[in-house]
């Protein structure tokens, strides 16, 4: 299973328009990967996917607009250390910029990255 990345994520606009469609795929495809164990446990088995409802539906339900709440998302589902997601903004072409010692990504300019990774 590959990681899910930046480029896997719609806009907050896009998934609402999306979210009833891909809402129902999702939950028809975890029909088939639940697995009872006994009369009290159930097995839910995550692949990409899932994984990608489970980051949408959070960045939804928590309002996440700015790039740096989707790059801690991003970094807490990839099991690596925001720093690591920082760190390779330049060498993804992500144009962003500092304040004093913060690292800032303009909005648009993230999803202009995320279209031109896309193509």
């Amino acid at each position: 299973m590959s990681k899910l990345a930046a480029t896997d994520l719609m806009s907050l606009e896009e998934y609402a328009r999306e979210r009833p469609a891909f809402r129902a795929r999702v939950l028809e495809h975890k029909r088939a990967r639940r697995l009872a164990v006994g009369p009290n446990v159930t097995w839910c088995f995550e692949d990409r996917l899932t994984m990608q409802y489970q980051v949408q539906e959070m960045l939804r339900a928590e309002r996440i607009f700015e790039p740096a709440g989707i790059v801690e998302e991003l970094a807490a589902y990839l099991g690596v250390p925001k720093k690591t997601v920082y760190g390779c903004w330049r060498q993804w072409g992500l144009r962003g910029y500092r304040v004093g010692r913060y690292l800032r990504f303009r909005e648009r300019h993230v999803e202009e990255w995320l279209r031109n990774r896309e193509a």
